[in-house]
Formats: structure tokens, sequence, C-alpha cells
């Protein structure tokens, strides 16, 4: 998921789970 140009969140949300994991934001371009 885009926050904006350059960063990101990258989760793991599998469909069984009611929220998600493994949550991170990081700079695209790096």
């Amino acid at each position: 998921m885009r926050i904006n140009k350059q960063w990101r969140i990258c989760f793991n949300w599998p469909e069984e789970e009611s929220q998600p994991f493994n949550i991170e934001i990081t700079d695209y371009y790096s």
C-alpha cells in the first residue's frame, strides 16, 4: 500500500485473521 511517492506500507493479512501483522513502512527507493 502506498503512502506517497517514496514510502510504502507492507503487511501480511491472511483471510482468517481479523487484523494484519508484520507491518512495516519502507523507503521504496532505497
